[in-house]
């Protein structure tokens, strides 16, 4: 006969995400808002794949993207669009085993929202943007950033450039070989 296989559809329309981290315990300092999603579990039953497609269009960093979660639990993030800084950030990334990793790509980020104004003396950031590739890992009990890399990763300001390496992450600050 012919194998049993599953092929279900699934669609959710504006569902607070928010409320959702919550329940897994992780309050992001940012807020999600409301996400719709479409999901497929396609497969055999000992071998599910679930495809999650969705838009959080109203959150702090609105954005779409695609969440692909193998039978195994190994879950891979792709086609990830987030807003932010009037810029876009595009990322792939996967995480296993309480272990994540992913490679974000910027493009024209605006570094003012992200700086503590009082820190600066007489410096204006109100034209520098953030450009470039960074490769990001952690774990996930309890969440951290264990490691930043940066590829080709830049700040404009000034009509010139300035580039960014050996990022680091220590304590809720950060650091950057400039």
């Amino acid at each position: 006969g012919k194998a049993p296989r599953l092929d279900l559809n699934f669609a959710a329309k504006n569902v607070p995400g928010d409320a959702i981290a919550k329940v897994y315990e992780t309050t992001p300092n940012f807020q999600i808002g409301n996400v719709s999603a479409t999901a497929q579990l396609t497969g055999a039953p000992t071998n599910v794949e679930t495809v999650v497609q969705y838009q959080a269009p109203n959150g702090t960093y609105p954005g779409t993207g695609e969440v692909a979660i193998a039978s195994d639990r190994t879950v891979s993030f792709r086609n990830v669009a987030l807003n932010v800084g009037g810029g876009i950030v595009r990322a792939t990334g996967s995480y296993a085993n309480q272990h994540w990793q992913t490679v974000a790509v910027a493009s024209g980020v605006k570094l003012e929202p992200f700086v503590d104004k009082s820190q600066l003396q007489n410096v204006s950031l109100a034209d520098a943007q953030f450009n470039g590739r960074l490769i990001l890992s952690g774990s996930t009990a309890p969440f951290k950033i264990a490691t930043i890399r940066s590829d080709g990763a830049g700040v404009q300001i000034g009509g010139g450039t300035v580039a960014v390496s050996n990022v680091q992450l220590q304590d809720q600050g950060f650091s950057a070989q400039l």
